[in-house]
């Protein structure tokens, strides 16, 4: 199994349950970054620490430990902010300057 795989192995049946990569779920990344760019800044803050909790509590509550935790909610906030990139290179320049 490779480092970058959030996983873990149940006593019970002795499988091993991978979580799909959080830097992947683009869906999610692009809505999560729509919301939070149409807040204030204030808001912002408060948007993101209960996105990033229920990412934390979603991958204790199947088993993942620490380190895992932290790998995924790192990956899905590097998608994040390149979605907001993108949003922000895209809006036109005011009065067509470039």
């Amino acid at each position: 199994m490779t480092k970058n795989r959030a996983s873990r192995k149940t006593e019970a049946e002795g499988c091993t349950i991978i979580v799909f990569p959080m830097r992947w779920r683009n869906g999610k990344a692009r809505r999560t970054a729509e919301v939070f760019m149409s807040m204030t800044p204030k808001a912002r803050a408060g948007y993101w620490n209960r996105i990033r909790g229920d990412l934390e509590r979603q991958l204790e509550r199947i088993g993942c430990g620490e380190e895992a935790i932290a790998r995924e909610v790192q990956g899905f906030t590097a998608s994040v902010q390149a979605e907001i990139d993108r949003m922000q290179a895209s809006v036109p320049e005011p009065d067509g300057a470039a």
